[in-house]
């Protein structure tokens, strides 16, 4: 894997831990327009995401203040996916805010 960044201390990042539902229903359409988005907001500044086998996924958002995230939370086509998270793609799904203390990493 290459490509993984380090932020420095200050970077402001939203985690989003989930498991997936069987359905798709449109999902990955979603989840492709929702990236588009964030690719040319401004105060974005880029994300890692998994998603195993047994449908646990995490994506790590990063962004260079709180008013982004909260500029893409209220972002409309986001609350209808958070609403159609609820009512059929996600089992269970959490979000966590925060900053980054310290960041380092290993590149080969």
């Amino acid at each position: 894997m290459s490509g993984l960044t380090v932020y420095p201390p200050g970077t402001w990042f939203a985690v989003f831990a989930s498991v997936r539902t069987e359905t798709d229903n449109g999902y990955s359409e979603t989840n492709d327009e929702l990236f588009a988005y964030l690719n040319a907001m401004p105060g974005f500044l880029g994300y890692e995401s998994a998603r195993g086998s047994n449908r646990l996924g995490i994506t790590v958002a990063y962004f260079d203040s709180e008013e982004s995230i909260r500029e893409f939370r209220g972002y409309e086509p986001h609350r209808d996916a958070q609403r159609r998270g609820r009512e059929e793609w996600y089992e269970t799904y959490s979000i966590h805010v925060g900053q980054v203390s310290r960041s380092y990493g290993f590149p080969r």
